[in-house]
C-alpha cells in the first residue's frame, strides 16, 4: 500500500547543503506577554487575569514588581491593594499581605479572602455565636459559595436549628431555583431528628468521630471541607507534625490556592 507517493531513497544519499542558516525564532513565555499588553489598558479584569497567570507561571517576583508599581499609580485602589496582597503571600510575605489588607476600609470594599482568614481564627467551640456571624459576613460577600453555603448550614443543622436551616434555604432558591441548587440543598429540606437547639461545646468523642469520618471520605475523593476537619482536629490536639503534613497534601492539590 503506497501512502507517500512524493518519497523516493537515493544508494549514495547525495546532499545537499541549504543555502541559508535556518531563522530561530525564540519565544520567551509569548501568554504571559499577551495577558501584560492586555493589562496595558487598565482594565481590573485584565490586571487580574495577569496575577492569575504571572502567579501561575511562577512568576511571583514579577508578578509583585508589577503590582507594586501598579499600587503606587492607583494609591486609592482597594482592588490593587488586593493584587499587590496575593503577590506578596505568594512570596511568603504573609505580615506584609495581611498589613496591606488591614489598611483597607472593609466595610466599603470587603474581600472574601481577608474575611476567610479572620473566619479561620474562630475556635467555633469556644466562639460560636462569632463563628456563625463570620460564615454569613462571608455568605454576604460570596452568595453562591458552595463551600460556605455547606458549613453555615451544616453548622445550624448540627446545633439543631431546623426552621432556621428550612427558611434559609427556602429563601436562597427564591432566587436561585435552578436544578443545580435544588439537588444540592434539598437534603437540607428534609424532615429529620435533629438536636434540641444549643450551643453545647463539641466532646472529644465527637470530635474523634468527625475526625475519622472525614479521613474515611478523603481515601474516595478530595473534599477541602473534610481537610479543614482534619486540621482543626489535630489543631485540637497539638499534633504539629500530622498538622503541617495535612497542610503540605492541600498544597500539593491545590498549589494556587492561599485562603486555607
Amino acid at each position: 500500500m503506497l501512502l507517500f507517493n512524493d518519497v523516493t531513497t537515493n544508494y549514495e544519499g547525495n546532499y545537499q547543503a541549504a543555502s541559508a542558516p535556518p531563522a530561530v525564532q525564540l519565544q520567551s513565555r509569548p501568554y504571559l506577554e499577551y495577558f501584560r499588553r492586555q493589562a496595558a489598558s487598565g482594565d481590573l479584569w485584565k490586571q487580574y487575569l495577569l496575577a492569575k497567570a504571572l502567579l501561575k507561571a511562577g512568576a511571583r517576583e514579577e508578578a509583585e514588581a508589577w503590582f507594586a508599581a501598579y499600587k503606587s499609580a492607583h494609591p486609592e485602589s482597594a482592588f490593587a491593594r488586593y493584587l499587590l496582597a496575593k503577590c506578596f503571600d505568594a512570596n511568603g510575605k504573609g505580615e506584609r499581605a495581611e498589613a496591606l489588607l488591614s489598611e483597607m476600609d472593609t466595610l466599603r470594599t470587603p474581600t472574601f479572602a481577608e474575611a476567610f482568614n479572620r473566619f479561620q481564627k474562630i475556635n467555633k467551640e469556644q466562639e460560636e455565636l462569632k463563628y456563625v456571624d463570620a460564615l454569613e459576613h462571608l455568605l454576604g460577600i460570596s452568595p453562591a459559595n458552595w463551600q460556605i453555603m455547606n458549613t453555615y448550614l451544616d453548622f445550624l443543622k448540627e446545633k439543631g436549628r431546623k426552621e432556621q436551616v428550612k427558611s434559609w434555604v427556602n429563601d436562597f432558591l427564591k432566587y436561585n431555583n435552578t436544578e443545580k441548587w435544588k439537588k444540592r440543598l434539598e437534603t437540607y429540606l428534609k424532615d429529620e431528628s435533629y438536636k434540641p437547639a444549643t450551643f453545647k461545646p463539641q466532646t472529644d468523642k465527637e470530635r474523634s468521630k468527625n475526625f475519622k469520618e472525614a479521613k474515611k471520605e478523603l481515601r474516595e475523593k478530595f473534599s477541602i471541607l473534610h481537610y479543614l476537619q482534619i486540621i482543626e482536629y489535630y489543631k485540637y490536639k497539638e499534633q504539629a507534625a500530622d498538622l503541617l503534613a495535612a497542610y503540605d497534601e492541600i498544597i500539593a492539590t491545590m498549589p494556587w490556592a492561599t485562603y486555607y
